[in-house]
């Protein structure tokens, strides 16, 4: 039951990167056009046309929307959506994620797309401390290491790129992973084997 409005668990996760694909009669990967829970696959389009009891998330809505783009595919995903938003406010619910200034900008796309988006939440970046921790559970899933010295190095690194090179949990992710082959790298250079 999602916020006490849809009765289903049948939920639709999709890359706005998706709709044109749909749109222009391009084949989805049916991993990317499964509604899960319901044992069917829907190609993205025609699910949110005709699907009941629907939760969409659209990751990175704003591709949707593209300033100065001769396409109309994302137009006519957002009106769909919008059409969808309005006539099944009982039976339908999307999700739209993305970048602030992004996502404003997807906002102001169509007149009626705020009006009908009745809750925003903004969710502030991580801590460099925070990150630092992200990077170390990634570590943790297969290495035993100096907890405190890898969170206090992954944020110390983190705090001192540029803000627009700070991608939080992906940049802990990368720098978790760049540790794994930089140890794997050396480990198989000196010749370590075993428990050494």
């Amino acid at each position: 039951d999602l916020c006490g409005r849809i009765q289903s668990n049948r939920r639709l996760f999709v890359h706005a990167a998706d709709f044109p694909c749909v749109i222009a009669g391009v084949h989805v990967p049916e991993h990317q056009q499964a509604v899960a829970g319901c044992g069917k696959v829907f190609p993205v389009l025609p699910g949110l046309l005709y699907a009941q009891q629907l939760a969409v998330f659209v990751d990175e809505a704003y591709q949707l929307y593209l300033e100065g783009s001769t396409s109309d595919f994302g137009k006519q995903a957002i009106e769909t959506l919008l059409t969808r938003l309005e006539n099944d406010r009982d039976k339908f619910v999307a999700i739209f994620a993305g970048y602030t200034e992004n996502m404003e900008r997807f906002l102001s796309a169509n007149p009626g797309l705020r009006s009908r988006i009745p809750l925003t939440i903004e969710f502030p970046d991580y801590s460099p401390e925070e990150v630092g921790e992200i990077a170390a559970a990634h570590l943790a899933k297969n290495w035993t290491f100096d907890h405190p010295v890898v969170v206090g190095a992954a944020a110390k690194a983190y705090a001192a790129l540029d803000a627009l090179d700070r991608s939080n949990g992906r940049w802990a992710r990368t720098f978790a992973e760049r540790i794994e082959a930089e140890h794997i790298e050396y480990l198989a250079s000196s010749g370590v084997t075993g428990s050494e």
